[in-house]
């Protein structure tokens, strides 16, 4: 009965979050014209215009990937491998890494303390 209680949960939370998005799909079913273009450079051609700017050669984003190293390159054995050398990475993947380190530690922490809730709710310690 529970689970039945709880997929009709789950149903509706997800009817509910979708249901912009098709009536928007519905409402936005016009034609574009790939001669018009915009002062961005856009014609509205989504395609044709994420090519072109994948194409752009950019670099870091201004101040933000100056300060962060943002066009350094990082592999993932070094980031993750047996020996770290954290002076040659790059600031974003140290910021990174350290992020979801401290992510996974409080999932952890919050999952002993969820079944520890549980066990008093039940009555199995005071």
């Amino acid at each position: 009965m529970k689970i039945r209680n709880v997929a009709l949960a789950g149903m509706t939370a997800a009817a509910v979050a979708l249901a912009p998005v098709a009536a928007a799909n519905a409402a936005e079913n016009t034609t574009s014209n790939p001669a018009v273009v915009d002062a961005g450079g856009n014609t509205g051609d989504f395609t044709a215009d994420l090519s072109s700017y994948l194409d752009q050669s950019k670099p870091g984003s201004s101040a933000w990937g100056d300060r962060y190293q943002g066009d350094r390159e990082v592999k993932g054995i070094d980031l993750f491998g047996e020996q770290k050398n954290w002076d040659a990475q790059a600031e974003w993947a140290r910021i990174a890494y350290g992020v979801t380190a401290f992510g996974v530690i409080g999932t952890v922490i919050g999952a002993i303390i969820a079944y520890f809730n549980q066990l008093k709710n039940v009555g199995a310690i005071i």
